[in-house]
């Protein structure tokens, strides 16, 4: 934490202000997180040991907490800036165009109705194979998370293990997310 005057602040990100910039990047570290489960775990999180998973752009932080304190934190490769590089790559596109392709993902890709997947295919002018690898993709960097989250699981002791995991992040902000993590974690993952 840092204390600066409001004209200084300005001063610094008016080079940013222009409208051809796009500044895509709020950081937090590992302790800063942990203090939202500080905060409500004598209110709404009544369990003991917390785990937090916050999928950055190309990071992801998962820490735990026993007892409000952090006791466990890892930074691992995987995040939504990646998978929208992966789909850039994929439909030969610029960055922007494959952000706002993944964006428009805000639906179940879990259960996706014929009817939405032809409406989509169309208005983003991609073929019905393109969408189905753009699933595979959403699907596969997901479950490479979930794989690093299990790993860190099984590395602490079973009294140290969470029996919850609540999720953060532009990267988590697919539907379902919590839903698709707690099937390949095999704990509770929930939204804040």
């Amino acid at each position: 934490a840092f204390s600066v005057h409001h004209d200084e602040v300005a001063k610094t990100f008016k080079p940013f202000m222009k409208n051809d910039i796009q500044l895509n990047c709020i950081s937090t570290d590992a302790y800063s997180l942990s203090s939202a489960i500080r905060y409500h775990q004598t209110r709404s999180i009544t369990e003991k040991v917390v785990g937090q998973l916050d999928i950055g752009g190309k990071l992801s932080i998962f820490n735990v907490n026993s007892n409000g304190l952090l006791s466990h934190s890892r930074f691992f490769s995987g995040g939504g800036f990646l998978i929208t590089e992966k789909i850039a790559q994929l439909l030969k596109v610029d960055f922007h165009k494959a952000e706002d392709i993944k964006l428009a993902f805000n639906f179940s890709f879990e259960m996706i109705e014929e009817d939405f997947k032809n409406e989509f295919v169309k208005i983003h002018h991609i073929t019905n194979e393109e969408f189905d690898k753009i699933i595979k993709i959403i699907h596969e960097s997901l479950e490479e998370i979930a794989e690093e989250i299990i790993k860190s699981i099984y590395a602490l002791a079973p009294i140290h293990r969470p029996s919850v995991i609540y999720i953060s992040g532009g990267g988590s902000s697919f539907l379902d997310t919590d839903k698709f993590l707690t099937n390949k974690i095999g704990t509770p993952v929930k939204r804040y």
